[in-house]
Formats: structure tokens, C-alpha cells, sequence
């Protein structure tokens, strides 16, 4: 099959038995391939939107990719959180990290719902920078780490940052300063850390 692979993918997923695709036979390895990459040239590959409104409109909630998609629409409808293939730049109350979100919300759907309370708790609901994926994967990574007194842990983290009042981009933007040898999300990761052991309230002042 030289055309069609993610249509006939998208046709089983959809219930649609027939698509137009193309088909050679007879061909040698080097004209399968020459075929394939002129094909493909001006292809524009699926965006993660583009696969979550795909599996949003095959409705097959066996499917556990498509059951995660489902459940993370109706969560971000729950705490009035868009979901759009290009987010203005200043935003807000838009989902910035729809693929990790989506990924969250299929092995840990719980904890996805948990990342949500927190960003509505801190005040950063309506923040801009709030539903960014440096947060979702810190917040992610605070709830693993700290699962065994998650309640108590949430609490220094919510109080901590109420206390300073402190803006989600404020945040991590103290985060990548102090934490400048880290990637983002684990700088944000550490700044939390630090909070919630009372040492980082001085940087955020």
C-alpha cells in the first residue's frame, strides 16, 4: 500500500469499510520506496488534535486511547478548559499540553483529575500559563512522588503558592532561573519541591 495507510487506520477506527487507497504490486524494494517518499513529499502529518477529535468521532469507547479522550473532554469541560488545535499565544483557560494530558488521562485518570484540582486550588485556573505541559508533567511527577501523603503534600504546595501569590508563568519563569541546568517541567518539578519544604518561598518573593 503506497497511499492510504492512516486513512484505512482512520476508516477501521471510524466503522467506514471502504476508503480509496493506493495499491502497486510487483514492485521492487527500491520502487516500493522511491513511490512511498514521492508520495509522502507534500504530506502534512496528523497534529495530536487532529488524532483526539479522530478518536473523539469514532465514539469506540472500548478503545482505551479513545476512552482517554472522551474522559479528558469532559474533564476540561468540567473545569472550563478549551481544547484547540492553535492556542493564542497569551490565552487562557486553554489546554497547552493536550498530548501529555491525553497520556495522563489513559494510565492515570485519577491523577489527571488531581493536576486539575490543584491548578483550580492555586488560583491558576484562569491564569495564563496555568494548563501549560511544563505544569502538567511537574504536577504529574509531584503526585508520583508523593503518593503515599499526597493529601498533605498537596496542602504545603496550594498554601505555599497562595501565600506568595504567584502567577503559573511567574512561577516558571523563577524555575528555569533558579533551575537554569534542568528542562523546564523538571525545573518547575524542583521549585515545587522546594516550596513545599519551605525553602523556595524567599526566590518567589
Amino acid at each position: 500500500m503506497v497511499d492510504g495507510q492512516g486513512r484505512k487506520l482512520a476508516a477501521e477506527m471510524a466503522g467506514v469499510e471502504k476508503v480509496f487507497c493506493f495499491i502497486a504490486e510487483d514492485l521492487t524494494k527500491a520502487q516500493e520506496a522511491s513511490l512511498f517518499v514521492n508520495q509522502n513529499k507534500n504530506c502534512v502529518p496528523l497534529t495530536p488534535f487532529d488524532k483526539f477529535t479522530a478518536y473523539l468521532a469514532a465514539g469506540d469507547e472500548n478503545d482505551p486511547v479513545a476512552k482517554a479522550a472522551h474522559y479528558l473532554k469532559k474533564l476540561c469541560a468540567e473545569y472550563c478548559v478549551a481544547i484547540k488545535a492553535a492556542p493564542a499565544p497569551k490565552a487562557v483557560s486553554v489546554l497547552r499540553c493536550l498530548s501529555s494530558a491525553w497520556q495522563i488521562a489513559e494510565t492515570n485518570p485519577e491523577q489527571l483529575r488531581w493536576i486539575f484540582e490543584v491548578i483550580k486550588h492555586c488560583g491558576w485556573a484562569t491564569a495564563e500559563n496555568a494548563y501549560s505541559e511544563a505544569n502538567f508533567l511537574a504536577l504529574r511527577a509531584f503526585h508520583t512522588r508523593h503518593a503515599d501523603h499526597l493529601y498533605a503534600a498537596s496542602n504545603s504546595l496550594v498554601n505555599g503558592i497562595l501565600a506568595m501569590k504567584v502567577s503559573p508563568k511567574r512561577f516558571e519563569s523563577v524555575a528555569r532561573f533558579r533551575f537554569a541546568d534542568r528542562g523546564v517541567s523538571v525545573a518547575v518539578s524542583s521549585l515545587m519541591e522546594m516550596l513545599v519544604e519551605d525553602k523556595g518561598r524567599q526566590m518567589l518573593e
